[in-house]
């Protein structure tokens, strides 16, 4: 099942990544003293100008669920080519 932010040792994980900026101000108003990054997962993507936004809608709300699998997967590999990239 669903494990709820709130339950989860934040702490333990080097980079946090959030579909949206809403769930980004959440995870920090929770634990302003997080060590590692909070971010978007499609923020690489966005500023390689590969989406339009740095958001993944919510399939649950929108119903497009293809279309948010191929966001998190290109945000994904954006991510990773990143990380790969850092010197």
């Amino acid at each position: 099942g669903a494990i709820s932010i709130a339950d989860m040792e934040l702490g333990a994980f080097d980079i946090i990544l959030a579909m949206e900026q809403k769930h980004v101000d959440a995870i920090r108003r929770m634990r302003g003293d997080i060590q590692g990054g909070v971010g978007l997962l499609l923020a690489d993507a966005y500023r390689r100008g590969l989406v339009d936004s740095e958001a993944v809608a919510d399939p649950w709300h929108t119903g497009d669920y293809e279309t948010a699998y191929a966001l998190i997967q290109l945000g994904c590999e954006a991510f990773l080519e990143n990380l790969k990239n850092r010197p």
